[in-house]
This record gives C-alpha cells, structure tokens and sequence, in this order.
C-alpha cells in the first residue's frame, strides 16, 4: 500500500520493493498489481504491468526484485524502498541497496520481518538503533496479540505448552540467542547464496535428487530437491560434487489432499513429462532418487507416486527410484549429521529461503533418557515439515556419488564464458547458470536406466 501511495503521490519516482526469495517477490508483484488494477480508482491510471515492474501513466514505477545484489545496483529510488522479510538477507544486499538511496534528499526505507538472526545483522542492529532514539530510524513491533483475529486464550495457553525461548521468538516477536540450536545462525548463513530456485518446468533433465515429507492436519507437504554441481574449477581443493538446493515446493495444509501433491510430484519427473509429451520439449528434473517418508499417513502416498512412475516402492534406503523411509530417531541422527557436515564442508549450497532458514534453526538436539540424541522442533508449536523434507534429500545424498562426475580437486580456476558466479557465506562458488540438459523433441520414450 505504501509503494502503491507514494507512486501516485510522486509523479515519475521510482519505488524498488526487495524480497529474501524470487518466489516471495513475484507474489508481493502480484498482491501490488492487483491493487492498483482492482481499484475503480487507480486501475485508469496502470500504463503497463510486467512480471516485476507496473508502471503508471504518471511516469511512476514500482519494481519488485528479489533478494541480488547484482539486480539491485543501479537504481535511483526516489519513492520508497522497502525489504520484506530483512532479516533473510545478506549484509552486501543491504549495502547496495542503501546506495539506490544515497542520491535522495529525504529517501524513503521500510524493513520488515520476523525476529531472526543474530546482534551483528543489519537488519537487527537497525531495529535497535530506532529503540535506542536514532534520527535515521524509527524501529516499531507488532505482537501476534494486536491482531483482532487471533485468539488470545489460545495463545495463553500455548504459553503454558512452550518453552519460554520459543514463546518469545514466535508469539511476543522477540529475538533469542540460539545456543541450543542444532544449526547455528553463523552455520546457515554459511551455506546460504543468492540464486533464483529452478522450477521444475525450467529444469529440462537436470540431475537431481528429491525428499519428501507429508504433513498431518495443520502440517505442510513439502518437496525439497537437490542438484550436484561437479564444476570443481572454480573451487580448487574441494571435492565435488558440491550439492545445491535448487527447488523447495511447499502445499500448506488446507491447499489440498495427498491426491494433488502426489500428482505434481509426479509432474516434476524427467520421466513422467516424456511419457505425456513424447514429441515436445521435456521438462522435469531426471530423479535419480526419491527418499519419501511413510511414518503416519505417508505410507499410502508414497506407493501412489512409486505407482506413477511405474515402480514399485523400495524398503530403506535406494540407489534409484522411490524410497519409502521410516523416520527413526537414528535416521534423524544420520541424516542430519550428513547435513551438518556437508555444510561445514561448503559442499551444500542453500537457496536465501526464509522458511528453510528458520525452521533449520528451530531445531534442538537434546539426548533421551536411555542416551540417545533426539533432534526436533524446540516447540511442538513450530513446523518443521521444510526441514524434514531437506532432512530426507540430505539422506539421499549419502547414495548418489557413484552417479556423479569425477573431476580433479586440484585444477586450476577457470570461469566459464557466458557465466556469472554466485558465492556462498562460506565462499564457496558456482558458475550460474547451471548447465542443463535438452531433449530433442521426437526423442523415443524410454524407461530411465535402473528404474
């Protein structure tokens, strides 16, 4: 509302509204496109309405972009700047952000998001600058109480099931320390780097592997897949292939049954797009496996989609095809700790995804009774369905290195032609974009190999 606002009251200004995620700022687009075209009294004045950019017949813009330093820089903003979600996203974005606005007499910025990271964030350190009284900045916080349709005994109560940290981060809108979290801050942002995730449907044959994780009453299905870079030229001395998360597809409880989420899991096969289109361009990641969870109402589901593919679903853990995997704590334990560790390798490379980011770090490892580690949401009030999905495409790493490329790790750097590097917190690097597979159309439908 309030880029809409300033670029009617603001004839030819430039307004850039900025999201942690490529999928984040198309949907904020489109809330703003449908405002300014849904309204008797705007909708006249819309001179054009792209994928990202509406402009007005007043000569004002508003751009929405997603969280890249590089797309950011070269902007003027004379309108208003805002960040969604600031918390999410790196130090360097900000500093190019704030030059959009370093030319402007009187510039403009709102951040918002959820209490996340830690003291040394800008995004926190700025909120704290407006308690303390700054002259830039004025710092505001909404709890979930303030809203008139939440239901306020409900959260009474569930503060007598929470545990105080989670109660604060979650309800009151407060930071916490995270020293019993299994993921530290420092160790995810590490692994985060700034890439547009690749839908399905842009994937054309590129090798991946997929988890899945089913959701029970108010939790998510969720789909997490993963692709191998094994380009180790730019990153000598580590051993590839270097794992990037290149998609994450999440249905929220309420969206639909299993049925829908077992039919567009279908869609994103290699496979499954050749079958229905034997003579167009195929789409699809080629999944080399699938490790899907059967615990509570997973079972059923899990066959449907082996059945899709034409397979029959594989007890434990598979070197292709569809897995069907009993969540036990000592798999948690194992996959998991395959995660931590190719983190701290940087051979996992995560994409700047909020919900990924904050459930990663919600997670607690407390030891049992008997003596074993248990690794869980810190509150039964936090979801971790992103998580487990991640958890299970982790899992499928562990099997796949046969499938991979070999390359000498100790190669001189080379950037490819035509390529621009994307680099993790941990300065791990990857020539984007990846390098994709095309299908001739007329191809013959044939079964993958080991399917």
């Amino acid at each position: 509302v309030v880029a809409i606002w300033t670029a009617f009251a603001r004839p030819g200004s430039t307004s850039l509204v900025i999201s942690a995620t490529e999928d984040a700022a198309k949907r904020l687009f489109r809330q703003i496109r449908d405002i300014a075209e849904g309204s008797p009294l705007l909708a006249g004045s819309v001179a054009d309405a792209t994928a990202s950019r509406l402009r007005l017949t007043n000569g004002s813009e508003i751009i929405c972009l997603p969280s890249s330093e590089k797309q950011v820089r070269g902007y003027t903003v004379d309108g208003v700047l805002i960040l969604d979600e600031a918390a999410f996203m790196d130090a360097a974005l900000w500093r190019a952000a704030l030059y959009t606005v370093a030319a402007v007499a009187r510039p403009q910025v709102y951040m918002g998001s959820t209490p996340w990271g830690s003291r040394e964030h800008f995004f926190r350190q700025v909120w704290e600058d407006g308690r303390a009284g700054s002259q830039d900045w004025a710092a505001f916080q909404w709890r979930y109480e303030v809203s008139p349709l939440i239901n306020k005994e409900l959260l009474e109560r569930e503060k007598e099931r929470t545990d105080p940290l989670t109660y604060r981060a979650e309800v009151l809108g407060e930071w916490v320390d995270d020293a019993e979290a299994y993921f530290t801050y420092e160790e995810i942002m590490a692994a985060v780097a700034d890439f547009p995730m690749i839908p399905p449907e842009e994937a054309r044959g590129m090798r991946a592997i997929a988890g899945i994780d089913w959701g029970v009453r108010y939790d998510s299905n969720v789909l997490v897949v993963a692709v191998p870079v094994v380009d180790p030229f730019l990153n000598p001395g580590l051993k590839p292939p270097i794992w990037l998360v290149s998609w994450i597809e999440e249905h929220p409880a309420g969206s639909g049954g299993y049925l829908p989420f077992v039919e567009r899991v279908a869609s994103t096969s290699l496979w499954d797009h050749r079958r229905r289109n034997p003579y167009g361009t195929h789409e699809g990641y080629d999944l080399i496996a699938v490790f899907s969870e059967t615990n509570g109402p997973g079972e059923a589901p899990t066959e449907l989609l082996a059945q899709k593919w034409r397979q029959t679903i594989r007890r434990g853990q598979t070197r292709r095809g569809v897995a069907g995997i009993a969540t036990t704590q000592a798999y948690k334990q194992e996959a998991y700790g395959k995660m931590k560790l190719l983190m701290e390798q940087g051979r996992l490379i995560l994409p700047r995804h909020p919900g990924l980011m904050k459930q990663l770090s919600h997670l607690r490892a407390t030891f049992t009774p008997s003596g074993r580690l248990s690794i869980e949401a810190d509150s039964p009030a936090i979801h971790d369905d992103i998580a487990d999905a991640f958890m299970h495409c982790t899992a499928a790493i562990a099997y796949q290195s046969d499938y991979m490329a070999a390359a000498d790790p100790g190669a001189e750097p080379q950037i490819p032609a035509g390529k621009e590097i994307i680099t993790s917190g941990r300065g791990v690097r990857i020539a984007w974009p990846l390098k994709r597979i095309d299908y001739a159309p007329g191809r013959p439908i044939r079964k993958p190999k080991g399917w």
